[in-house]
């Protein structure tokens, strides 16, 4: 098995900590306390959003840290685009206060509308296919420019780069979709085909500039028990009788999803890792079937969700109540887990981005 983190903070920066020994610390208590084995890659998000990767989190990491010497693959997530909890009275969805108990979830909470993706306005008006098309492809965009960002950084010491392409020249983008957001079918279709579409330079050892255009679209959505995938995703690859529509019309490739919530919160956490294994290899998560292309198979199951640590180092769920003393999460951290030959018998980390180095 490989492990990754999924983490919306920057790997260099742990808000509320105030220096580098204890963020060395803290991670070192963090990964020992919760699990046995150090992560091999991290979930980052690229694009246009307040936790988007920023070039440099590898190479300021704490030399000290586990992270900085056991890191090697970067994969990455594109955000969920513009959300609201704040649509109007009229609005059947007004407050979105929906329970998630249909998708193996353990109680319903307060989720938010990413309307962005579901085709509509903020105020839950629908936008023409044109439209939510368009926006897509701008986000796809911003997301394709900041991989490109990521592979263009030097490390100031060093001058190596930070990330490289794989060799297998091809890197898997997770559209993040949450479990309350129904993914248009347009969305997808913008989304899917920019993303397929941009052209990344990298310059190769004879100092020339290679073009190639490696990004894969996948899907990171939400999965009913062991399938089929929660409706929400499924509706934008369907084909409909009698519409005349370009409905997934563009492969999915690849899916991660988040733990279904087969136990609570609490036991999720003071789980140990022979039964984490023992469920995945019991779990036999069915492909997506779509009307283009080879099912998508799930390569990276999340199986611990937001996890946060107080100031005393301790840990604890952002979706519990706040411990005592602590004022917010100090990490979000997420615990994925795939099978080594996750995808056409390749290992999952060969559609990452690469950190370079021995």
């Amino acid at each position: 098995m490989a492990f990754g983190i999924d983490t919306a903070d920057r790997l260099d920066v742990i808000p509320g900590l105030r220096t580098t020994a204890q963020r060395a610390a803290d991670w070192h208590r963090f990964l020992h306390d919760r699990w046995s084995q150090t992560p091999s890659y991290a979930g980052r998000y690229f694009g246009t959003t307040g936790h988007a990767w920023v070039p440099g989190e590898l190479s300021r990491l704490v030399p000290a840290s586990e992270l900085a010497s056991n890191i090697r693959f970067v994969f990455p997530f594109a955000p969920t685009g513009a959300g609201t909890f704040h649509l109007p009275p009229t609005h059947p969805d007004f407050g979105r206060t929906k329970s998630l108990a249909g998708h193996g979830l353990a109680h319903p909470f307060d989720v938010e509308v990413f309307f962005d993706q579901e085709g509509t306005t903020s105020h839950g008006a629908p936008r023409s296919r044109r439209a939510t098309r368009n926006i897509a492809r701008d986000d796809a965009t911003a997301t394709g420019k900041a991989i490109q960002a990521a592979l263009d950084f030097r490390d100031p010491v060093s001058g190596l780069p930070e990330l490289v392409l794989p060799p297998s020249g091809k890197v898997f983008v997770f559209l993040d979709v949450e479990p309350q957001t129904q993914l248009n079918h347009s969305y997808w279709l913008g989304w899917a085909e920019t993303i397929s579409a941009v052209i990344i330079s990298t310059r190769n050892t004879a100092g020339t500039v290679d073009l190639s255009q490696p990004l894969t679209p996948c899907l990171y959505c939400a999965v009913d028990g062991a399938g089929p995938f929660a409706p929400e995703i499924t509706g934008a690859f369907v084909e409909q009788a009698g519409e005349v529509m370009l409905r997934g019309r563009h492969t999915c490739h690849a899916l991660a999803s988040g733990w279904n919530f087969i136990n609570s919160v609490a036991a999720a956490l003071a789980e140990d890792e022979a039964a984490v294994h023992h469920r995945w290899d019991l779990f036999a998560f069915a492909p997506l079937q779509q009307p283009i292309g080879t099912d998508a198979p799930l390569v990276i199951w999340q199986h611990r969700f937001n996890i946060g640590m107080d100031a005393a180092g301790h840990s604890f769920s952002v979706l519990d109540p706040l411990p005592v003393g602590a004022t917010a999460p100090v990490l979000q951290v997420d615990l994925s887990i795939t099978a080594e030959a996750g995808y056409a018998g390749r290992p999952i980390t060969d559609f990452m981005l690469w950190r370079p180095g021995p």
